[in-house]
C-alpha cells in the first residue's frame, strides 16, 4: 500500500533543517527538461504565464537562478499548506520517518514525484500552466509517476483532483478517501485539504497497513461511512 499527497503553493525555508531520515531525489532527465525550459522562459514570459509580478517575480527569478544551491528540505516538512499544518512532524517516530518514506509519495508539476522523505528545494510550478507547446505537464510526467507503482497495488488516494488526475486507474487500484459535510455530499475545499492533513497524520502514526483498518480512523470533525462508500470510495462525513 502507498499514498498519494498534493504539494501546496505555500513553502516554508526559514530557520535549521533537520535532514536526518532524508533521502536525495533520483532526479530522472525530465526533471531537467523542466528547469532548463524555465530558464529559458523571458521575465515576461514568466509572469505571464505564472501570474507573478514585483516582487515575487523578482524572487522566483532570483531562485531559479540560483536553483542548485537553494537550501534543501524533507518534501514532507517543505510544503507548509492547510493540509500539512495537520501533521504532527514533531511526535513522529523513527518507525513514522520509515513508513513516510517507503509508502507517502507527494505528486509534484516541478519533481514529479517525491518521497515524504525526499530533498527538495524551494519552487513554483503547478498543472495549469503551460510550460511545453506541444504537451502538457500531466502527459510529460505521466509515464515517469506511474512507474513508482506496482501493477495493481493499493493506492491511498489523499491528493486533489488536480493532481490524482497524473495517476493512471487502470494500472493500479486506486482507493479514493473523500470527506463530505453532509448526506447531500457537499464537499467545502478548505476542510476536505484540513481532514486530508489529519488523515495523514493519523496514517502515519498508526502506521496503517490495509483499507479496513483506515476504515475505524475517526478524525475529530469526520468518520467512516459504511452507506456512502463503495469497493473504491472510501467516505468519511461529518459528525
Amino acid at each position: 500500500m502507498k499514498i498519494i499527497f498534493s504539494p501546496s503553493k505555500e513553502m516554508n525555508f526559514k530557520g535549521k533543517f533537520d535532514l536526518h531520515n532524508s533521502f536525495d531525489i533520483d532526479l530522472s532527465n525530465k526533471f531537467d527538461k523542466i528547469y532548463e525550459k524555465l530558464l529559458d522562459l523571458s521575465k515576461e514570459e514568466i509572469s505571464k504565464k505564472f501570474k507573478i509580478k514585483n516582487e515575487i517575480l523578482d524572487e522566483f527569478l532570483k531562485d531559479l537562478q540560483e536553483f542548485h544551491n537553494l537550501p534543501e528540505k524533507k518534501a514532507i516538512e517543505a510544503y507548509s499548506g492547510l493540509a500539512f499544518r495537520q501533521l504532527k512532524i514533531g511526535e513522529y517516530t523513527q518507525k513514522n520517518w520509515s513508513y513516510i518514506q517507503e509508502k507517502v509519495f507527494i505528486l509534484s508539476a516541478f519533481y514529479g514525484i517525491t518521497c515524504g522523505t525526499c530533498k527538495i528545494k524551494k519552487h513554483r510550478l503547478d498543472f495549469s500552466i503551460k510550460l511545453f507547446e506541444d504537451i502538457s505537464l500531466y502527459k510529460f510526467w505521466s509515464e515517469y509517476v506511474n512507474s513508482f507503482f506496482i501493477e495493481k497495488e493499493v493506492v491511498i488516494n489523499l491528493a486533489s483532483n488536480e493532481y490524482s488526475k497524473l495517476i493512471d486507474k487502470k494500472r493500479i487500484n486506486l482507493i479514493d478517501l473523500n470527506f463530505y459535510e453532509n448526506r447531500e455530499l457537499k464537499q467545502i475545499s478548505a476542510n476536505s485539504k484540513k481532514a486530508r492533513g489529519e488523515m495523514l497524520n493519523l496514517l502515519i502514526k498508526n502506521q496503517i497497513e490495509n483499507i479496513e483498518e483506515i476504515k475505524t480512523l475517526k478524525l475529530k470533525e469526520y468518520s467512516y461511512n459504511k452507506e456512502l462508500s463503495s469497493i473504491n470510495n472510501l467516505v468519511f462525513l461529518k459528525d
